[in-house]
């Protein structure tokens, strides 16, 4: 989905200066130029515009199709972010209603009138220049300050145009990473609250069912499974009750997600995987046990496959990493099978049983 991102401010704020760095910055982007769609109008005209906060009875540009432009280009959707150099923010009606943000870039006046006189009179006399000047002191001073006070008010971040352009730039992103993270997160509560089934060719990973709870014992107090992990397992039906009570009752994005892993034939659960997510580097970490009647069959690496792809597809994610104990060699290859490279040896990371032990890790990166 295409993010539409408006740098605003006065003429000779550095808007396009800034909207180039960040296409750079940013990249995948677009680029619309405001100037295509100017109109000149005179001062009165203008001030009237601001007054009536963008009401289309004083127009001042072809705003029909700069709007048509945004529009075509979030149909194509083909890139990640669309920028304008659009002065007006969402004082403008109608394409107001396309803009996700707004970046007022606040310039001094002062600086932007220097700007101005830098631009447009390279070659002229001072008799010019003082004409200008004294027309700034009467009327167009009183008009930017109107346009700045307006625009400035509704915009989403304000960015001082006084500072250097890596300032500037570095602001810019650091509230793009929140807001993408702010925006994530929504979705990552979503999901922590209502779970989505997730569907293999054999399995379904599902939510747990008080029903599931003689299966979820036969694994979890397995001592072939609970050699390998940093818990004690099951001892009772009661203890695998409160595992399920937990799990369905999760609705902290902060917590694991856990799916149980269900044969589509019969719906008998074999055993379990799961996601905890790192909300601040849209990072995860998988983890997935199996009840060893179902070891070699290929169920654990059919799972962790499709955990991979919806948390990459569809939390958004950007790096997933799994650990397993050195020695355990069949969990190394289920990672090593769903495509994560080993990035190393985490020594004295896990405690089992009093013993401090090393332990493989394993990543995957999105594409």
């Amino acid at each position: 989905m295409t993010t539409v991102i408006a740098i605003s401010g006065l003429e000779s704020s550095g808007k396009t200066a800034l909207m180039v760095m960040l296409s750079k910055e940013l990249g995948n982007t677009e680029i619309i130029h405001y100037s295509r769609y100017k109109s000149e109008i005179d001062y009165e005209t203008y001030f009237d515009w601001l007054i009536n906060q963008g009401d289309d009875s004083k127009v001042l540009a072809d705003f029909i199709a700069l709007r048509n432009e945004i529009n075509n280009r979030l149909k194509a959707d083909n890139v990640d972010y669309l920028l304008i150099d659009y002065p007006y923010g969402y004082t403008h009606k109608e394409v107001s209603k396309l803009l996700d943000y707004v970046f007022y870039l606040e310039t001094s006046l002062d600086i932007v009138y220097a700007r101005h006189l830098l631009t447009n009179y390279k070659e002229t006399t001072t008799s010019d220049i003082l004409t200008d000047a004294r027309y700034y002191i009467d009327y167009a001073g009183d008009l930017l300050k109107l346009e700045q006070e307006k625009v400035k008010s509704s915009a989403n971040l304000i960015v001082d145009g006084n500072k250097e352009m890596s300032v500037k730039l570095q602001v810019v992103t650091d509230y793009l990473i929140k807001q993408s993270l702010n925006n994530q997160e929504k979705i990552w509560q979503e999901t922590a609250r209502n779970l989505p089934t997730i569907q293999t060719e054999r399995l379904l990973l599902r939510k747990f069912a008080y029903d599931d709870v003689e299966d979820i014992l036969s694994y979890a107090s397995n001592p072939l499974v609970t050699k390998n992990m940093d818990w004690n397992g099951h001892r009772n039906l009661k203890e695998s009750k409160v595992y399920i009570r937990d799990s369905l009752t999760n609705p902290y994005v902060k917590e694991p997600f856990i799916w149980a892993i269900a044969l589509k034939d019969s719906n008998r659960v074999i055993g379990a995987v799961s996601l905890t997510i790192d909300t601040t580097k849209k990072h995860g970490e998988i983890g997935y046990l199996l009840n060893p009647d179902y070891w070699h069959l290929g169920y654990a690496s059919e799972s962790v496959k499709q955990l991979l792809a919806f948390s990459f597809t569809n939390l958004g994610l950007t790096r997933l990493f799994g650990i397993c104990l050195t020695d355990n060699l069949a969990s190394a290859n289920v990672m090593l099978n769903c495509g994560m490279a080993y990035e190393g040896t985490l020594r004295n990371f896990l405690e089992i049983d009093s013993n401090l032990r090393d332990v493989a890790l394993y990543s995957r990166i999105s594409k």
